[in-house]
């Protein structure tokens, strides 16, 4: 068996070398590691073959300078090997790998997660930030050294070496963490049965106004409070999904000085839906001229102002903005003085705003009087 025809010159044979193969693991039962795919390589030849844990396997091999290697969930162990012609060498490939069962609940419950849900487990040593092709299916693998092992339902078995790693969860909008650990003192008869369990859930925040979707510069600052303290700012979340512990949390919000104060509950693992209306006047502006139409003269500065001496509205200082003869501002309920700028020209009205009600007012250009001063519509509402 050490000869093999040579198939680079016909008549000659070959002296091989003999391989006797066998693979341990330290950490767990022989019948609790299946057959594990070893790839054989040399500069000159390379082979994969599925050897069993306490099983000798005799490989009858060119001779030269071999490197044998076999992964287990996330982990990579190698071995160095020589193999000199017409000669029998030994190896035991050594690894440490246990049989861990997971079952991912939520809450204080111990609540199973969805059939649906997907979750990975990466070494707890790599940073967070990962790609979505840097994943290591369940019988699959690739050469990135940054790697996961992906799963769908709420649990696996899985075969880990010695070490910490994270458990993530992809929920709906928002992804969970929790920290693994993995161990134990000699080889394990049974799986290690793991509960992870997951307390946090999101909040979902939908703002609207009698319903209507809010226009972008609205001035709208909102505050997540738990216990009086401000745990989550609009300043400092960047979407529409807050990411909570599970528990009660308060909702104190204002849009142009009008505030709504809400309540509600985050449950771990799921989202909730916040959707706080306001109740603010939707007034609509026009600029025209005695045609009754738009005027097109460029930029239009526009402010509206509250009148002075009026309880309402709420602390509302006003508004400024330069753009089209048509505009919509969503305003507190209160009397307002609205000033049209278009040059030289400045037209002003009186105009009073309703809660929750649509209004429409027009400014109409009259043109420059004979002195050049500034012509003034009359204030009426």
């Amino acid at each position: 068996p050490f000869f093999c025809p040579d198939p680079d010159a016909q008549g000659r044979f070959l002296i091989l070398a003999r391989l006797d193969l066998s693979l341990n693991n330290s950490k767990a039962a022989a019948d609790l590691t299946g057959p594990l795919l070893v790839r054989l390589e040399s500069p000159a030849y390379a082979q994969e073959l599925r050897v069993k844990v306490g099983v000798d396997q005799a490989l009858y091999l060119p001779p030269g300078e071999y490197r044998l290697s076999t992964r287990i969930g996330l982990t990579s162990w190698t071995a160095e090997q020589s193999l000199t012609a017409g000669e029998t060498a030994r190896l035991a490939l050594e690894v440490q790998a246990l049989p861990v069962a997971l079952d991912l609940v939520a809450g204080d419950r111990d609540r199973p997660l969805g059939a649906a849900v997907a979750w990975t487990i990466r070494d707890a040593r790599q940073t967070r930030d990962r790609l979505p092709q840097d994943t290591v299916g369940e019988n699959g693998d690739n050469d990135d050294p940054v790697q996961h092992l992906s799963f769908r339902g709420p649990a696996a078995e899985v075969m880990l070496a010695p070490g910490t790693y994270d458990v993530v969860v992809a929920f709906e909008g928002f992804e969970a963490y929790q920290r693994l650990f993995v161990d134990a003192d000699g080889a394990v008869q049974e799986p290690l049965r793991q509960q992870v369990r997951f307390n946090d859930g999101a909040v979902r925040l939908a703002f609207s106004n009698n319903g209507d979707s809010l226009p972008d510069d609205l001035d709208l600052q909102w505050r997540i409070e738990l216990g009086g303290a401000a745990i989550v700012t609009s300043q400092t979340l960047d979407g529409d999904i807050v990411q909570l512990p599970a528990g009660g949390y308060h909702l104190s919000a204002t849009a142009n000085a009008v505030q709504i104060e809400r309540d509600f509950l985050v449950l771990a693992g799921q989202v909730t839906d916040l959707r706080p209306d306001f109740s603010l006047g939707q007034v609509t502006l026009r600029l025209i001229g005695a045609s009754g139409d738009l005027i097109h003269q460029g930029a239009i500065d526009w402010s509206i102002l509250p009148l002075g001496g009026q309880p309402d509205p709420v602390g509302f200082a006003g508004a400024a903005r330069t753009g089209p003869a048509l505009q919509t501002l969503l305003l507190p309920e209160g009397r307002y003085r609205v000033t049209a700028r278009t040059g030289e020209t400045a037209i002003q009205r009186l105009i009073a705003v309703t809660s929750g009600n649509k209004a429409a007012f027009g400014l109409v250009l009259p043109g420059e009087s004979r002195d050049g001063r500034l012509a003034h519509v009359a204030l009426t509402e």
